[in-house]
């Protein structure tokens, strides 16, 4: 190996050593030279090692933010388009929902006709009830006087009875007047 500057100026400084000596010390300084240039060398792959790995992870943390942003992108283009829909179904609604207010207060109008006839119909029908009553006093008074009448008709022409309980209801023996002559 060559000598460097450094080892000549010492070997001129230290002029008691012998020549063995001295290649001894320079093959020493050499060698923990080798050895500085050695580690040197390792400090240097070392730390561009280091420098890849910080690269490397400051890479991988971009990549999951990039990641992370994409995501959060989608998500709000999907709510964009739900809200779109929703804003979409809320206009179709809301027309819907004149329709169906115009047809309510149809409807309404029709339900206040209907209980106007309603109140009409419930009036003629206690009106008819009434006159129903009147005429079944009338038709009783009527049955009662025909009753009569045939019983007096029926004792001119000797019919027993003018009426007879058959399971509880009473039957008119008019018809029979014209049947019977005599009791038996």
């Amino acid at each position: 190996m060559p000598r460097s500057r450094g080892t000549e100026m010492a070997l001129k400084q230290s002029p008691r050593t012998s020549p063995l000596q001295e290649r001894k010390r320079v093959a020493e300084l050499e060698s923990k030279l080798s050895s500085a240039l050695e580690e040197v060398k390792k400090l240097k792959e070392k730390l561009a090692r280091n420098e890849v790995e910080e690269l490397r992870v400051k890479l991988e943390e971009k990549e999951r933010k990039v990641k992370s942003f994409e995501t959060e992108n989608e998500r709000l283009r999907l709510e964009i388009k739900e809200v779109e829909v929703a804003h979409d179904k809320e206009k179709e609604l809301g027309a819907k929902l004149g329709c169906m207010g115009d047809e309510l207060n149809e409807i309404k109008g029709r339900v206040e006709e209907m209980k106007e006839k309603l109140e009409s119909v419930e009036k003629e029908k206690l009106v008819m009830e009434m006159e129903m009553k009147k005429m079944k006093v009338q038709m009783e008074q009527w049955r009662k006087a025909a009753e009569t009448a045939a019983a007096v008709i029926a004792e001119d022409h000797g019919v027993c009875s003018m009426e007879e309980e058959e399971g509880g209801r009473r039957k008119s023996l008019f018809g029979e007047f014209w049947k019977k002559k005599n009791c038996s």
